[in-house]
């Protein structure tokens, strides 16, 4: 994968999960926009991402948030 310019966390881990296995991996982004609740994870992605049937889900948010988001 050839990449320019700026890259974060979520596509550098699946450039490795890619090249560290033998199928291919089918990865989806649902980035969100910053400084919105976490809520919004729930009500706008969690559903989504599930139709997806994920092996693997990794979630981030931001650390500054007060409280916590419960899937």
């Amino acid at each position: 994968m050839v990449s320019t310019g700026y890259r974060g966390w979520a596509n550098r881990l699946a450039e490795r999960i890619a090249a560290a296995q033998t199928v291919p991996l089918l990865y989806a982004n649902l980035r969100r926009v910053p400084r919105s609740p976490d809520a919004r994870i729930r009500a706008g992605q969690l559903g989504p991402a599930m139709q997806m049937r994920p092996d693997l889900v990794t979630l981030f948010s931001e650390t500054n948030d007060r409280g916590f988001l419960a899937l």
